[in-house]
C-alpha cells in the first residue's frame, strides 16, 4: 500500500510524536520513517494496520485518494479488473483493526482480573490470611 511522505510526516507532527517515538510505536528504526518521510513509500499491510492502531482513522489519509489513483478505462484496458478497489481495502483494514481493538479490550481485562487476584492474595498473606 502506498503512503504519501508528506501527508505521514504532517499526521506524525500533529500527534506530537518525534521519528524516533514514532519509529519505537511500530517497530521500525528511524532512519526508517525518516525515508518514510522523504519518498511516497509502498509499505506492507502490517505496518499500515500498526498506522491504524496509532493514527486511528486519519490514517486512511495518508492513501492517495481515489482522484489521485490513475484508474484505466475498463473499454481500453484487458488489466482493469486487477485494480485493487481501495475504499474496499480500507474497509478491511478497518474492520481488523476493529478486531484487534475488541482483542485488546479482552486482554485488558484478562490482565485487571489478574491484577486483583494477585492483589488480594498479597494484601490477605500480609495480613496472615493465607
Amino acid at each position: 500500500m502506498k503512503i504519501d511522505c508528506t501527508k505521514l510526516r504532517k499526521l506524525r507532527l500533529k500527534n506530537k510524536l518525534t521519528q524516533a517515538e514514532f519509529a519505537e510505536s511500530i517497530g521500525l528504526s528511524q532512519a526508517t520513517i525518516c525515508d518514510w518521510e522523504r519518498i511516497d513509500q509502498e509499505i506492507k499491510a502490517d505496518y499500515f494496520i500498526k498506522l491504524i492502531a496509532i493514527f486511528g482513522e486519519e490514517a486512511k489519509d495518508l492513501t492517495p485518494t481515489a482522484s489521485e489513483i490513475n484508474i484505466p478505462d475498463t473499454n481500453t484496458d484487458n488489466n482493469a479488473n486487477n485494480i485493487t478497489n481501495t475504499p474496499d481495502m480500507n474497509a478491511t483494514i478497518f474492520q481488523l483493526q476493529k478486531e484487534q481493538i475488541e482483542m485488546f479490550k479482552d486482554y485488558t481485562e484478562f490482565m485487571k482480573k489478574n491484577y486483583e487476584i494477585l492483589l488480594n492474595f498479597f494484601t490477605n498473606s500480609k495480613n496472615g490470611k493465607v
